[in-house]
């Protein structure tokens, strides 16, 4: 259905202002008065058409829509954002969902985003459409300073300079880097560089950033060194990152991981026994930890469907809460069970980890 739609054709009974959700396929160009009299929509989703930036979207296309909240452009072609704060110059504007589609690219915000009020950019790749960003430098995001949620899951990002996300410091809450197996953890250091010592990111997903089919590895302090200056983080999601065992200095004589944390998650990885094991009591504020399934070539996402809104924060389930059964459990085997095949379910707990004491009663 085309957009080039005539206002006669509206339906009789529909008043344009009180439309606050627009879902439209197969544009190829968007003229100037496309969205006259939609000065209520809240959220516009242009997504998986053929639009073509700058050539098919006239010039002040978007000035009407002055309520709108949410734009979805992913799956049209973008080869660079130039220009495009111009356009999105909306007083109430707070996500932008948008795919960056040519891999020999360098993309970045123009200093006119420093006046839109960004809080979400979805950057992330779809099945239908991929994310290239496969570098990203100090210019990347130094003009969005409002920006609380940022993801950018399987964008093909191979080299990130270690300020590039300097300028959200202050303001990221939730960070998706998921799915970038060329970032290892020594570059996922290089992307928190930026974020050293901050207060505000809550929520890091780091899910799948080695080669999936690869070695197994093992975790030391240096691969995490930057996790303990984040002050704030309370959720940290590492599947399918092929991790067979933690050096024992991870927890020992040190916690590498903030006081902060409460949740982690390892599904979909290999861990084996080891020294570690000893000094999980270290991790005193972890009140849930995840190690679900851990067995070669196992993929726990491989049925998750890609949503654009709302968007998957996680590609992992919610992680799995202790609950009387599975207290009961632990405390009458307190080790390692076997279920269907090959897979090792652990579920470790905080109450499971360290039971009430004893009464001497």
């Amino acid at each position: 259905m085309l957009w080039e739609m005539k206002r006669s054709q509206k339906p009789k009974n529909m008043n344009s202002t009180e439309i606050s959700y627009l879902n439209k396929n197969h544009i190829c160009s968007l003229e100037g008065n496309a969205f006259v009299g939609l000065s209520n929509l809240k959220y516009l989703n242009l997504s998986h058409n053929n639009l073509l930036w700058k050539d098919s979207f006239a010039p002040g296309v978007f000035a009407p829509l002055i309520n709108l909240e949410n734009i979805n452009l992913k799956c049209n072609r973008f080869d660079t954002f130039d220009g495009l704060e111009k356009e999105l110059k909306l007083m109430r504007l707070e996500g932008l969902f948008i795919t960056p589609s040519n891999y020999t690219n360098s993309y970045s915000f123009g200093e006119g985003f420093r006046k839109i009020h960004l809080k979400s950019l979805y950057l992330s790749s779809t099945p239908e459409c991929n994310c290239y960003l496969k570098e990203k430098d100090n210019n990347s995001f130094r003009n969005l300073l409002h920006i609380e949620k940022l993801y950018v899951r399987d964008c093909h990002i191979a080299s990130i300079t270690e300020d590039a996300l300097k300028p959200l410091n202050k303001t990221l809450q939730v960070l998706d880097i998921s799915g970038n197996s060329y970032l290892t953890f020594k570059g996922m250091n290089k992307v928190l560089s930026g974020l050293i010592n901050s207060t505000s990111l809550k929520e890091l997903y780091v899910n799948r950033i080695h080669v999936p089919y690869n070695l197994g590895i093992e975790i030391t302090s240096d691969d995490l060194k930057s996790l303990n200056t984040l002050h704030s983080l309370e959720k940290l999601f590492m599947d399918l990152n092929t991790i067979e065992v933690f050096n024992e200095t991870i927890l020992y004589p040190n916690v590498i991981f903030p006081p902060s944390l409460k949740l982690l998650t390892l599904a979909g990885n290999r861990l084996t026994l080891g020294k570690y094991v000893d000094y999980l009591y270290m991790a005193r504020n972890l009140t849930t930890l995840d190690i679900f399934r851990q067995y070669f070539g196992f993929d726990p996402f491989m049925f998750r469907h890609h949503d654009v809104l709302p968007h998957i924060t996680s590609e992992t389930p919610p992680a799995v809460v202790c609950d009387e059964k599975i207290n009961q459990l632990m405390s009458e085997k307190n080790q390692w069970t076997i279920s269907t095949g090959d897979i090792f379910v652990i579920l470790f707990c905080r109450k499971c980890l360290y039971p009430p004491p004893k009464s001497n009663t």
